[in-house]
């Protein structure tokens, strides 16, 4: 969650603006989604963030574990 957090910080900062909140990430993956008219933005870093709960209540079955972290991957790279 920390990669995808600050790339999403970095992408913002290029685009004139500050996040300071957790809910600014998701209004802004909110928005993106819109944009992009791309419903997956917002369901890969949902998986992400629960992926980045997990990392402190290890919940998550192994192979869903790995479908998360494909989905961060996959997250970064739509970002990119």
């Amino acid at each position: 969650m920390g990669v995808v957090v600050q790339l999403i910080k970095a992408v913002t900062f290029k685009e004139g603006l500050e996040l300071k909140t957790h809910d600014d990430l998701w209004d802004y993956i909110n928005r993106s989604s819109k944009e992009h008219d791309d419903l997956e933005y917002v369901r890969l870093f949902a998986n992400t963030n629960y992926l980045h709960r997990n990392f402190y209540k290890g919940k998550l079955p192994v192979e869903l574990l790995q479908e998360y972290i494909n989905d961060a991957k996959k997250l970064v790279k739509k970002l990119l």
